[in-house]
Order: structure tokens, then C-alpha cells, then sequence
């Protein structure tokens, strides 16, 4: 085929006419169909350029139909062959939400070339300048100049804060913190298999379990965050921020596609408390496992465990709330602190900046005041002496959600009656409310930052009853992002093969449309797209077990955002791995956000 010869005998082609320059075949047919190298169409537009699609030297390039002829300060470098760089755009014509993100192996022409908008930087990636009224993604606005002058390299991805909505903490008088899994972080592993064991001998030993129940093993992979417990039929769902059921466990294994259609008709689940149960918090992880654990032991072994599955949920509920109200499983952690927490360095460091610029410090427990000291005394070392120091309030016993409806004063903690907690400033209060604590501050509303871990307990309750602007510490970003590093390139090829898809399937529809089409050239088309599909289901099962071999990403379902993820981007004005991460950034940061917008923008 010659440079001046048409594509599929002179028809259009998706959304344009090839019929200049030289175009690549796209099937084993010597008549076509034919197609410019890496074009990507928008239907109903006019063909673009011959030398934006396959022309320019160094290609092959993408380009949008109707848009006008790209030149290398307006062109968008494909994956090419030797390439190990893509999606650049250039800052002097950007589209329209493109990912600026920094090349692993920058090509000198897309970076030191002024002329395009982009600069080389020490360490050989590029950087693209701040123009007037132009936004960052979050990842990056680290990069940036901060209002004080500082400028640097962002932290590294695991340990940034991500930003929902725009947070100024030169505004914040106040900042406040929950203690369970946020300043202080318990060793997961550790933590959770002693609260399943001891859930377990209780179940035994007051609730006449079978003792064969004591060698059932922790599995911390059964559960995540966000799930929802299905009390009726004993499953574990996981569904996206539209309540579309996606993934469903029973027992030890996940239910097919059918099985799944069949057990929930719609698809959706709409959530009523006599049914179902939401895995909110860290502790209720081993609740979960050992929930999945029952349900697969009663099911392989018929006559064992009599209870229906709505009760073997109620019974391991109600161990597990037995060893956090009676004191025992604090008891086994105050023996051993060393063993259940990991300390981490740079938080006391981190709280002293925050009160060196003037902020106000306050902790907001749950937890008794002997835990609270014993565990505050612990992971902030008393080296500069007592902890408490650090705080201008400290409440504990606060009985969250319901701290935050009006319930009055809270009850000063004795000086020097508590272990750990000395209380000389007479700063310490068991119960009250919000209100109580904000006349004890002088501060209110969106002048106070809250940590926390809690979507309902210290998110959403602290924004919506008292208007309090929200962190969320999300461990679990960590983990997942330390997992997907090795992923990236699996990730890419997922998002090729999208692309080609696509492709393929406006092809296909396209000749299927002709009168005189070619059975055979479609079929072809139709067993390429079979082979891209499974090779697409095979990357998805790869990136998935990457994170957990049962449930994918805690914050996404496939290509949609699930529900735990939903519910951060909806209650948190910005998330991070924990509180320490906040060391890494100017203590008046403005926190900026992308901006939402819709599809079509």
C-alpha cells in the first residue's frame, strides 16, 4: 500500500478519511482496514493532520480528531518503542485533564527544551512551572513554593498528604487528635491476632463454642475496611460508591458472578441495620476474620456450629465489644506496650512544631484515663518531660459519636491520681461534649483540625454536628501505594490495552456497518478483541492480588471508586498515612486541592 492510497478502499474510518501520508495495517487482510499509528479518535470529529499522527520524527504521537496539527510544543509523546516515558503535555497548550507526572527516564528533548514549557531539574525529571491560576494535582503541589519561600522535592508518595478540600492551617487555631490509630499505631498484626484469640476463648468459655474453635488461624486478608457483613446469608460484600455489589466472600472462597446475581438481584444493596453491618474501624478487623473463619467452618462441618449465621455474628460482636469493655484486652496490652505499638519518631517532633507556631494541641479519646496515660507515656517517650505538657487539653472517656451532641461539662481528672496522667496544669477532663471543649479553647467551628481514623466516630460526626474541618489517617495508603511501586508497568499495560479496545471496537462497529463488509476481517477484529479482554482480566487479577488477594484495593472496585474510598473523599478534607506525615510540610501549609469537575470538562 502506497502513501497515497486510502484506507478500506476510500471510507471513512472511524472518524476520519486516511487517506494521506503512509498508514500502518492493522490486519493480516492486504485491503485493510488500515489506521493512522496510535490516532485516537472522537467521533463525529474531522480527520487531524498527516503529521499529527504519523509523521513527526521521533513518534508514534497521539492527537485528539478536529484538533489542529501538532507541532512539539503541543504533542503528546506515545509509549513508543525504547520509550520508557508517556502522557507529557506540553505547559504552553495543555489538555485538558492530563497527568503531569515526572518521566523515569525523561527524554532531553521533553524536558530541557524551554521552548515546550518544561526545565530539567537536579535529579534529571521534570518539572513544570506554576502559571498564573493553574493547579496542581495534590500528589505534586509539594513541589511548589510554599507561601514561607520553602522549596523542595514532595515527600515520597507513601507519606504525603492528599487533599479533598482546600485547607489553609494558617487558619487553624486548634488541632486535635484522636489516640487509637492515630497518634498511637498499634502494630497490626500483633494487635489483631490477640483480639481474635481472645474473642475466640470467650466464645468457648461463656457462649459453648466447641474448644476445636482454638485452632482456627487469624487470617488478616479475609477482611478490609469498608466491607459490609451480610448478617442473613453469613457473606462478605464489597461494593463502590454506588452500592453495586462487586465482590462477594462466603466463607473461605468468593462467589461467582452468577452465585452473586443470584443472592443480590438488583445488584445493589441498599443498607438496613437488622441486616447488615459495616467494617468501619481497624478494630473491626478480626471481627471480620473470624466471622469468615465461622461461616466456612459451619459450612464444611454440618452439625458443628448450630447457630444461624445472623447469630454467629451477634455472638463474635459480642465478644469482641466483652474485651474492650471489661478492661482485659487493655490489661494485655498495658503488660506489654512495646509489643502492641510501634513508635514513630518524628511525632513528638511533629506535635512541637504545631505548638512552637501557636497552634492550640488537644487529644480526644475514647479510651480511660489510665490507658490514655499509659499508652500517651509510651509512644511520646516523656524524655522532655510529662506528655500531657504537649496538649493544652486532654479529654478522655469522651463517648464519641456522642461527644459531639450537646451533654455539658466534663469532670476534671484529679492531679497526680493517675498513673502517667500527672494532670498539673489541671487540663485533663473525662466526658463533656464539644461545646465544652471549645469555650476551653476559644475556638470553634472550621477553626479546629481534627484527626482521627474513624469515618463515622471522628470524621463525620466532628464536621457535620460542629462544623470542624477533618483529617482522616488512613494507614492503609501506605501500604497500598508501597505495593503498587512494582506494579507500574502492569498498570500501564492495562491502560494500553483500554486504549486498544477501544479501537478495536470502533473498527469493528464501523465495518459492520458497510453493506459489502468482509465476514472474516471482522472476525478477526472480534478474536483480537477476546484475546485483549483476557489479557485485560488477567493484568486486573495481577494488580488486584498486589494489594489483597481476596478484595483488590481497599479504595477502588475495578475502574470505579468503592465505598470505603467514597466515604474518605466525602467526610475528610484531607487523608494521610499518620500524623507525623504533617512534619514534612511548612506549619501554615495551604493545602490545595484539583478542583472537581465534571466528565465533560
Amino acid at each position: 500500500m502506497n502513501a497515497g492510497a486510502t484506507c478500506t478502499r476510500g471510507v471513512t474510518l472511524a472518524c476520519w478519511t486516511c487517506s494521506t501520508g503512509t498508514p500502518t495495517r492493522r490486519s493480516a487482510a492486504s485491503t485493510g482496514p488500515w489506521t493512522w499509528p496510535r490516532c485516537t479518535p472522537t467521533p463525529g470529529s474531522a480527520r487531524p493532520s498527516a503529521t499529527g499522527c504519523g509523521g513527526m520524527a521521533g513518534g508514534p504521537w497521539t492527537t485528539t480528531c478536529g484538533r489542529s496539527p501538532p507541532t512539539n510544543g503541543t504533542c503528546r509523546p506515545g509509549s513508543g518503542a525504547g520509550r520508557s516515558w508517556r502522557n507529557w503535555v506540553s505547559a504552553t497548550t495543555p489538555r485538558a485533564g492530563a497527568r503531569r507526572s515526572r518521566p523515569s527516564s525523561p527524554n532531553s528533548s521533553a524536558c530541557a527544551t524551554r521552548a515546550t514549557g518544561w526545565t530539567r531539574c537536579s535529579r534529571a525529571a521534570c518539572r513544570p512551572p506554576r502559571r498564573p491560576g493553574e493547579t496542581m494535582p495534590h500528589h505534586h503541589v509539594t513541589s511548589e513554593p510554599d507561601a514561607d519561600g520553602l522549596r523542595g522535592d514532595p515527600p515520597p508518595r507513601q507519606l504525603r498528604v492528599h487533599t479533598h478540600r482546600n485547607l489553609r492551617l494558617a487558619s487553624i487555631a486548634a488541632i486535635g487528635f484522636d489516640m487509637d490509630h492515630t497518634l498511637a499505631l498499634y502494630d497490626p498484626h500483633v494487635f489483631e491476632q490477640l483480639c481474635f484469640e481472645m474473642a475466640v476463648a470467650l466464645l468457648v468459655e461463656t457462649k459453648g463454642y466447641p474448644e476445636s474453635l482454638r485452632e482456627v488461624a487469624y487470617d488478616r486478608t479475609a477482611v478490609t475496611r469498608g466491607l459490609i457483613v451480610d448478617r442473613r446469608l453469613g457473606n462478605l460484600l464489597k461494593v463502590d460508591a454506588y452500592g453495586y455489589v462487586a465482590r462477594v466472600r462466603h466463607g473461605g472462597r468468593l462467589l461467582s458472578k452468577v452465585e452473586r446475581r443470584e443472592a443480590y438481584k438488583r445488584g445493589r444493596i441498599r443498607l438496613s441495620p437488622n441486616r447488615y453491618r459495616v467494617v468501619d474501624t481497624l478494630f473491626d478487623l478480626p471481627e471480620g476474620s473470624l466471622y469468615s473463619a465461622l461461616v466456612a467452618l459451619k459450612d464444611g462441618q454440618p452439625g458443628l456450629l448450630r447457630p444461624s449465621y445472623k447469630t454467629l455474628f451477634d455472638d463474635i460482636r459480642d465478644a469482641i465489644d466483652t474485651i474492650h469493655r471489661n478492661g482485659s484486652l487493655k490489661r494485655r496490652i498495658m503488660a506489654d506496650l512495646p509489643r502492641y505499638f510501634v513508635r514513630d519518631p518524628l511525632l513528638a517532633p511533629t506535635l512541637r512544631r504545631f505548638r512552637a507556631a501557636g497552634k492550640q494541641l488537644f487529644l480526644l479519646t475514647n479510651s480511660e484515663p489510665d490507658y490514655t496515660g499509659a499508652v500517651m507515656n509510651y509512644i511520646l517517650d516523656g524524655e522532655d518531660g510529662p506528655w500531657d505538657d504537649l496538649f493544652d487539653l486532654v479529654i478522655c472517656t469522651a463517648r464519641k459519636p456522642g461527644f459531639f451532641l450537646p451533654k455539658g461539662k466534663g469532670e476534671r481528672v484529679p492531679v497526680d491520681t493517675v498513673p502517667h496522667l500527672p494532670n498539673r496544669r489541671g487540663h485533663c477532663f473525662t466526658g463533656g461534649d464539644a461545646f465544652y471543649l471549645e469555650s476551653k479553647l476559644g475556638a470553634i467551628g472550621d477553626a479546629i483540625l481534627y484527626f482521627g481514623d474513624h469515618t463515622y466516630g471522628d470524621i463525620l460526626r466532628s464536621k457535620k454536628s460542629v462544623g470542624w474541618r477533618t483529617a482522616m489517617i488512613v494507614p492503609e495508603v501506605e501500604e497500598e501505594i508501597l505495593a503498587s511501586e512494582p506494579l507500574r508497568g502492569a498498570m500501564a499495560g492495562l491502560e494500553e490495552i483500554e486504549d486498544s479496545l477501544e479501537d478495536l471496537g470502533l473498527e469493528r462497529d464501523h465495518l459492520l456497518s458497510l453493506p459489502d463488509h468482509d465476514p472474516a476481517v471482522v472476525q478477526e477484529l472480534q478474536d483480537r478483541i477476546q484475546v485483549s479482554l483476557g489479557r485485560r482480566a488477567q493484568l486486573q487479577k495481577r494488580i488486584a492480588a498486589a494489594y489483597n488477594p481476596w478484595w483488590g484495593s481497599i479504595f477502588r472496585e475495578g475502574r470505579a471508586v468503592s465505598r470505603f474510598g467514597a466515604q474518605i473523599r466525602d467526610v475528610a478534607c484531607v487523608y494521610t498515612s499518620r500524623v507525623s506525615n504533617l512534619s514534612r510540610y511548612p506549619v501554615q501549609k495551604f493545602f490545595s486541592s484539583t478542583g472537581e469537575r465534571m466528565p465533560h470538562e
